[in-house]
């Protein structure tokens, strides 16, 4: 029979009750009663109701909330070094030894070692090195070139020695302070990639590298002219390069004059200098000529080629500070290079290709196509791939077909523009037989494309212009790619956006500059020399936040 719920009897009570109900002492019961509850007890914390874990969670974010905001304040008022050793005496408790050093120490540690993962062992550590003094050293570091064996650094080949030698290496120590430079030295290798560590870095801002771009400079000049010896008689001139080389006389010299300075062997050296870009020391008597890069680029980073990833998560977009840092590193390379020595993917460069004709940046496209064209071109024309023996049995340089037929897709007249961007950045890429730019051809010739009405009468007479002019380009197109698999650099049509294949061109010209602005540039100059950011003209309005 199934037992009643008000029944006495213990259906269900556990063994050890039975037994403690049975006896008859007293303190026996009790204390088998608590040797039961001790036995059964669990490890951990008690259970809390959900008021009181409402409660917890209120007070934490509260105290988030004032930490957060004191350390804003903080910053506001105080040094970065006050702020780590409030932090650090707030969790002295839970410090590892390695957290308990000094800041200096720490940051000295980091920079021997230069390795991101220091960063990610801990909070305290990663905000002990992430001050502004550290970026500056970073930067300086990666960018500098201070190989002291290369061809052609100076006209002489015995070793110079001297105050002057010595104080202009005691200016680039301290300008790399407090990095302890005299006994680290990066190899080409290493510094190739230290930049390509920190330009993955979100820190490190068009606006944190230009500001080092006068101290690199004034470090370029020590080493090649200060550092080698060359005296400069001219008391008026020697003013001006003291000037130029101090941290807070730079601003006076706004017009940079041709110096003119004497070496240990005797001879006379100029140095003529582009403020942020290049310092080009020669002699007109012994045919010594080098140029001095202030940068030396050894990197570029995917998301000045690619763009930057959405808010969204959608896609891609470009931005107008990085395509100014991008227009900044194609002025600081050297063009008299072979462009081996730049590591980036050319993937990525590709895909920023077509982002930038998806989102409608004339500017970025134009860019990348310059990037391209320059340091692909160039490797394959300095050093054919193995086994070619020139370039007209290798491969020749080329840009994705599928970029054109993307660009004729936007609206009037951006498709004419963009269109006539990628023919610049390599016609014959064009796929001659494709049936939608025949097509789109076709309607700017005859005016009936769509959008017609909507754009200016002028406009509309360069696109009829044009579309006929193609229209004859894509017949001779074939041929026109087998010679310029021959001789690009005379037969392409255009080759580092300069017009060579004058054949096909002043048909256009003379079609489109009967009174009118031209689709095309007159005189279609060598666009690889031509910047949409030149950092020169910023020289005299940089300001002090590199000092």
């Amino acid at each position: 029979m199934t037992p009643s719920l008000s029944s006495n009897t213990p259906t269900n009570t556990p063994k050890s009750q039975l037994q403690r109900q049975d006896t008859d002492d007293p303190e026996e019961a009790r204390d088998g009663l608590t040797a039961t509850k001790k036995r059964k007890r669990r490890p951990g914390r008690p259970l809390l109701s959900f008021a009181q874990l409402k409660s917890r969670k209120t007070a934490r974010e509260a105290a988030r909330r004032s930490k957060n905001e004191w350390k804003i304040s903080s910053q506001s008022d105080g040094s970065s070094a006050s702020i780590l050793e409030a932090t650090k005496s707030e969790r002295r408790n839970g410090s590892s030894a390695l957290e308990q050093l000094p800041v200096e120490l720490l940051e000295r540690i980091f920079l021997y070692a230069l390795e991101t993962n220091f960063c990610r062992a801990s909070p305290f550590l990663a905000s002990a090195v992430s001050s502004e003094r550290i970026y500056r050293t970073l930067i300086r570091l990666a960018f500098f070139k201070d190989s002291e064996s290369e061809d052609g650094e100076t006209p002489w080949p015995i070793p110079v020695s001297g105050q002057q030698v010595k104080t202009a290496r005691e200016r680039i120590v301290a300008a790399l302070k407090p990095a302890d430079y005299d006994t680290m030295r990066l190899d080409e290798a290493d510094r190739a990639n230290l930049q390509a560590t920190i330009l993955k870095c979100k820190w490190c801002t068009k606006q944190r590298i230009q500001a080092q771009l006068p101290a690199l400079m004034q470090m370029t000049i020590q080493k090649h002219w200060v550092g080698t010896g060359i005296v400069i008689s001219d008391p008026k001139q020697r003013e001006i390069l003291d000037n130029l080389l101090q941290v807070s006389g730079y601003e006076t010299v706004v017009r940079i004059p041709l110096f003119e300075g004497t070496g240990p062997n005797g001879v006379t050296y100029r140095m003529a200098i582009k403020p942020l870009v290049w310092i080009h020391i020669f002699d007109e008597g012994s045919y010594f000529d080098v140029n001095h890069r202030v940068m030396g680029i050894r990197s570029i980073p995917d998301y000045l080629l690619r763009g930057r990833r959405a808010d969204n998560g959608k896609g891609y977009h470009f931005t107008g500070d990085d395509v100014d840092l991008l227009e900044l590193f194609r002025q600081e390379y050297d063009y008299t290079a072979t462009g081996h020595d730049v590591h980036f993917s050319r993937d990525a460069l590709q895909s920023g290709l077509r982002t930038a004709i998806t989102t409608f940046h004339q500017r970025a496209l134009t860019t990348l196509l310059k990037v391209d064209e320059f340091f692909f071109r160039r490797r394959l024309e300095t050093i054919p791939p193995p086994g070619c023996a020139n370039q007209c049995t290798g491969p020749i340089y080329a840009i994705p077909q599928d970029c054109f037929v993307q660009a004729i897709q936007l609206p009037m007249p951006h498709s004419m523009y963009f269109f006539i961007e990628l023919l610049r950045g390599n016609a014959e890429s064009m796929p001659p037989d494709s049936p939608e730019i025949t097509q789109w051809a076709m309607e700017l010739s005859s005016g009936t494309y769509q959008g017609y009405h909507r754009i200016a009468d002028v406009e509309n007479k360069m696109a009829q212009t044009f579309g006929r002019w193609l229209l004859d380009f894509m017949i001779t197109l074939p041929g026109i790619i087998d010679e310029s698999r021959e001789d690009p650099e005379r037969r392409a049509l255009f080759y580092f956006g300069e017009y060579r294949y004058r054949r096909y061109v002043p048909c256009l010209l003379n079609a489109v500059n009967d009174g009118q602005p031209t689709l095309f540039h007159e005189s279609f100059p060598n666009w690889i020399y031509d910047f949409s950011f030149d950092v020169s003209e910023t020289w005299p309005t940089i300001g002090k936040e590199w000092k």
